[in-house]
């Protein structure tokens, strides 16, 4: 499902540029906030494959945890993690609660740093439940601050509300859902932007998964729209007008 941060795309067959380059690097950098906080909200969660879940103990030098009855406080040092997860670095505080076969998580943060994002407030709920080692988060959170896009940090706020899906011991996270809220433009003015991602494939050191898809919408301006699907080997960019242009996705030269 996932791989959102590297949507950023070099032309194939230099075609002409990129029609809505502005909202397409928007709708990039909102959704690279969006999945980067499922995908640390899933780390919190840890368990076995027979369902049993538990909060998740510090796995890692960088990390350690402080423990208060049911709430454990994090504390990131330049932390990488599963699922592309990269340079975390701050506090983040869990509170959980074991009512099986529900396992249920309330995060808070601020002045947390993890890659390319920079959240200045975050808070999130999620209910987690298992099959075997499948496990099943839905989650909804609330977060702003910045992110990088194209080297300039941009101000975000955004609202989240999506499903997560991945296998322990698997590489993978997948993750639906549907977000909106605003981000900061090249000429800071504030974009209203929706976006949604689809069968979204998150894996360590890869594009998302052939099928992965992304769309962004512009709420100021009703019906325009841009979106990504993703291939084996490139990804397929369509707009509202119907242009449709073939790129190789950034992250394919990381593979």
């Amino acid at each position: 499902m996932i791989r959102w941060a590297s949507i950023v795309l070099a032309c194939v067959a230099c075609s002409p540029a990129v029609p809505d380059q502005e909202l397409l690097d928007d709708g990039e950098g909102s959704s690279s906030v969006e999945s980067t906080l499922g995908k640390l909200a899933a780390t919190f969660v840890a368990g076995d494959s027979s369902g049993n879940m538990e909060i998740a103990p510090p796995n890692a030098s960088c990390v350690t945890t402080t423990v208060q009855e049911q709430t454990t406080v994090y504390h990131f040092t330049a932390c990488d993690g599963p699922y592309g997860l990269a340079q975390v670095t701050g506090d983040v505080t869990v509170a959980w609660t074991n009512a099986s076969p529900t396992f249920h998580i309330d995060v808070s943060a601020s002045n947390l740093v993890i890659g390319n994002v920079t959240l200045a407030s975050w808070t999130a709920s999620a209910d987690v439940t298992a099959q075997g080692a499948q496990r099943t988060m839905i989650w909804q959170s609330t977060a702003s601050g910045a992110v990088t896009i194209r080297s300039s940090s941009r101000a975000f706020s955004r609202t989240v509300d999506a499903t997560s899906t991945w296998t322990i011991g698997d590489a993978c996270i997948d993750i639906d859902g549907q977000a909106q809220g605003t981000i900061e433009k090249s000429d800071g003015d504030l974009l209203h932007v929706n976006t949604r991602a689809s069968s979204f494939v998150a894996c360590v050191g890869s594009c998302p998964n052939s099928g992965s898809e992304l769309r962004a919408d512009d709420i100021d301006d009703p019906g325009v729209f841009v979106q990504v699907l993703y291939g084996s080997n490139a990804a397929t960019y369509t707009n509202d007008r119907g242009q449709t242009y073939t790129f190789v996705p950034e992250c394919a030269g990381t593979n």
